[in-house]
């Protein structure tokens, strides 16, 4: 055990370090941050509502930034050394694939969790203006969290597929923007009035869209149906993206 998690420690270390001496990780904070006040306190009219709450203006958008900003983070996690053919360099060492997954992942995760860290100047406005109710708040940042890490394990899948930075980005930030859109309500309701005999089947395929598992968070709800869906969708693409990397090692 302590050898694994020594040879974990040195994969992540370096692989953080390669994003924060990189513009990425900042570009990806900066851009959410700067986006994600502007929704909250502007587009929501935070201030005209009058409540001291981030359920709604804040952990709203959240879906929708993750669907095409995190993708930014997971497009290089593979592409280069798919391009580079250094996978098999780096297995040579003391380290299996399994380990070395799940390493990159971890420290592509690293700069999503300092984003949100930075995102408490938020909690701090809201608490200045009232007294917010902080049970929504936690389970907001909880769900938030896990919504980001499920986002970024399908976009370091997409990642191991290709050489292109570029092509594994359309293909995470798509597949992401789906499960949100097929999880919508908008959606859901279009769905149902073009095909009302098949209601069961569009109840179905909404089922495994994040939005009502991410509204239990919004709402302040820590309901063990939302973690075990993020959970999954996690470690299902996790163990895809494994499988992707055994399979061109042939």
């Amino acid at each position: 055990m302590k050898d694994f998690l020594s040879v974990m420690w040195a994969i992540v270390g370096r692989e953080v370090g390669g994003y924060f001496h990189a513009p990425i990780a900042y570009v990806f904070i900066f851009i959410f941050l700067i986006i994600s006040s502007l929704l909250t306190f502007v587009q929501s009219g935070f201030f005209e509502a009058g409540e001291a709450t981030l359920a709604y203006a804040f952990f709203k958008w959240h879906p929708w930034l993750y669907a095409f900003l995190v993708p930014a983070i997971g497009m290089r996690v593979w592409t280069e050394e798919n391009r580079q053919g250094t996978i098999e360099l780096l297995l040579t060492h003391p380290v299996s694939l399994g380990q070395l997954v799940l390493a990159k992942y971890l420290a592509a995760l690293v700069p999503l969790l300092v984003t949100l860290l930075l995102t408490g100047t938020s909690v701090l406005t809201v608490e200045y203006l009232g007294d917010p109710d902080y049970g929504p708040i936690v389970t907001g940042y909880l769900g938030s969290v896990l919504l980001g890490a499920s986002f970024l394990a399908l976009s370091c899948c997409c990642s191991a597929l290709t050489r292109s930075p570029v092509i594994a980005f359309i293909f995470g930030a798509a597949l992401c923007v789906m499960l949100v859109l097929i999880g919508s309500k908008e959606v859901g309701e279009v769905l149902v009035r073009s095909f009302p005999e098949q209601r069961w089947l569009v109840e179905s395929i909404a089922a495994t869209g994040i939005a009502q598992y991410f509204a239990m968070f919004r709402r302040g709800l820590l309901a063990t149906q939302a973690v075990g869906y993020f959970t999954v969708l996690t470690t299902f693409a996790l163990l895809a993206n494994y499988q992707i990397l055994r399979w061109k090692q042939g």
